[in-house]
């Protein structure tokens, strides 16, 4: 097994999860949102869905060498 695939898997599965919970949380109240200022939680999920799916793509580059 190769662990950087199943580190990508973990990845994956973190970035659904991601979506799942901001979809759920701060994206249910984005009508009142402001332009210049979203609440911190979707900033906070926008960062962290960002990071996860770069991890994954830097992942799946990875594959080849392990």
């Amino acid at each position: 097994q190769n662990p950087v695939f199943l580190a990508k898997l973990g990845f994956i599965a973190a970035g659904l999860i991601n979506v799942v919970t901001a979809h759920l949380g701060p994206y249910r109240h984005v009508v009142v949102w402001t332009v210049s200022a979203p609440p911190r939680a979707a900033r906070i999920h926008a960062l962290v869905s960002l990071s996860l799916w770069v991890s994954v793509a830097s992942a799946g580059r990875m594959i080849a060498y392990f």
